[in-house]
């Protein structure tokens, strides 16, 4: 039988080039090393909070209660408002900034720090007038 002197130049060659191939990472198409960091952030931990409407608000937002996520990290409530419940209830900002949150049934101003749990209740409270 004649020799097959192609297939045998194919793996002379698979031999030449798999070290570079393994052990350089400019060659590696599909893996990424391991001290690569991710392009894309770890996602953020929510929790599902509680939000209750009250007087004008409820009637803005259409209902007395929602169900909404919201970050576990630390925030303000400024930033809670703006970036969650707002979003949620785009209705309710004509009533900011004299409305008022509560969580769990204390008043927070707008720059106070939450750490909202698994479960807290946020109230939507409007200004209220009467003598």
């Amino acid at each position: 039988t004649i020799p097959d002197t192609r297939s045998s130049r194919q793996a002379e060659y698979i031999r030449a080039i798999l070290p570079a191939i393994l052990f350089d990472p400019a060659l590696q198409c599909c893996s990424t090393p391991a001290s690569t960091p991710s392009p894309h952030p770890p996602p953020m931990a929510t929790v599902v909070v509680s939000v209750y409407f009250f007087a004008r608000a409820r009637e803005l937002a259409g209902l007395s209660s929602a169900s909404l996520s919201a970050p576990a990290s630390p925030t303000t409530a400024a930033a809670f408002r703006d970036a969650v419940l707002l979003p949620a209830f785009p209705a309710l900002r004509p009533l900011f900034p004299a409305a008022v949150l509560a969580v769990n049934e204390e008043y927070v101003d707008d720059d106070m720090e939450l750490r909202l749990k698994e479960g807290d209740e946020v109230a939507v409270i409007p200004p209220i007038s009467g003598g």
